[in-house]
């Protein structure tokens, strides 16, 4: 609430930024945590960082960006939402998403040979729908007029 309402916010897209860069954050200490803390970072298994870096890293943004847009709705579009509307779509994306991935581990030996690949197209439609979901949700943005940050501070105000 401190950062929303500050005057650093001066439009969407500065919030849009701060979002990205505090789920880009997050998704770099998770996928270190993830690959460094599992047998991976020891037997050399580069795979799974690779894989969470094309898939995590993307998602975690968009689903960051998901929670700015609805920041932005509710400070420059005068939209009266709550936590309780902003929070839902990314936290179900990424339960879906975390659902998908940590399945594939826990698949029995005698599951069939698809069943990894098929939950990994699962994990890669919802990354997806979430950029999807960012485009929509952030494209009345366009006619918030962008604030000259640095022309301001020079005249003063």
């Amino acid at each position: 609430r401190a950062v929303l309402w500050k005057d650093l916010v001066a439009d969407p897209r500065s919030l849009l930024v701060y979002a990205c860069g505090a789920a880009n954050g997050f998704a770099v200490v998770e996928n270190f945590l993830y690959v460094c803390g599992t047998d991976a970072c020891a037997t050399g298994e580069i795979a799974t960082g690779v894989l969470r870096a094309f898939l995590s890293v993307p998602a975690h943004t968009a689903w960051g960006m998901l929670s700015g847009a609805g920041l932005a709705e509710r400070k420059f579009m005068g939209k009266s939402n709550s936590v309780f509307t902003i929070l839902p779509a990314p936290i179900l994306l990424h339960g879906t998403y975390n659902f998908a991935i940590f399945s594939i581990q826990l698949l029995p030996n005698r599951a069939p040979s698809y069943a990894p690949v098929l939950l990994t197209l699962v994990s890669v439609i919802v990354t997806a729908i979430s950029i999807a979901l960012v485009w929509y949700k952030t494209r009345p943005f366009e006619h918030v007029p962008l604030v000259e940050v640095r022309a301001l501070q020079r005249a003063g105000l």
